[in-house]
């Protein structure tokens, strides 16, 4: 389990298989997966619930924002390469 770029790409170094959230990926973090064979379970659905549930709070505002810019990152990084894991 890793959100911030560094600890994901000192988890990979390390040897983890798979990544879980990957919140804050960056491109280098990103390819160092690809490179390692690594898969990534990103966190989408948390936003996607609050969404449907209609939360209007400012920390909840700040999560659907970030589910969908990890969502767009994970599709475009698995189209390039990156593996997905469920």
């Amino acid at each position: 389990h890793a959100h911030a770029a560094e600890g994901i790409k000192q988890a990979i170094l390390a040897g983890a298989r798979s990544i879980e959230h990957g919140t804050f990926a960056d491109e280098e973090a990103m390819d160092l997966m690809i490179e390692h064979d690594v898969y990534w379970v990103p966190t989408i659905y948390v936003g996607e619930y609050y969404i449907e549930a209609g939360s209007e709070t400012e920390q909840m505002e700040k999560m659907i924002e970030l589910s969908i810019k990890t969502q767009g990152a994970f599709e475009a990084r698995v189209a390039e390469g990156v593996r997905k894991g469920v």
